[in-house]
């Protein structure tokens, strides 16, 4: 997209703006699934299950982001879990 540079979207809500962003990397894992296999078999070790990291600035956003994620990789078998931590305020 933009040959691979940084681009900045606004728009109003409901407008796909997370779905944008979305989709490439559940087509990205999905379509990595058969080359990890093939590699897997070559290489021993163990395999990190993280594909992909997605940081928020707030939970809220966390969470609707996994939603957005669970409903349109319904069929995909993409895991899709928040960490968070909550850090020291100095004040």
């Amino acid at each position: 997209m933009l040959g691979k540079k940084d681009c900045v979207g606004a728009a109003e809500t409901g407008s796909g703006k997370t779905l944008a962003f979305v989709m490439p990397i559940i087509l990205g894992i999905h379509r990595n699934r058969n080359h990890e296999t093939e590699a897997e078999e070559e290489h021993e070790g163990p395999e990190s299950n993280l594909k992909a990291l997605i940081l928020t600035p707030t939970r809220e956003l966390a969470v609707q982001i996994k939603k957005h994620i669970d409903a349109v990789s319904t069929y995909a078998n993409i895991n899709v879990n928040i960490f968070r931590t909550a850090l020291p305020c100095n004040t």
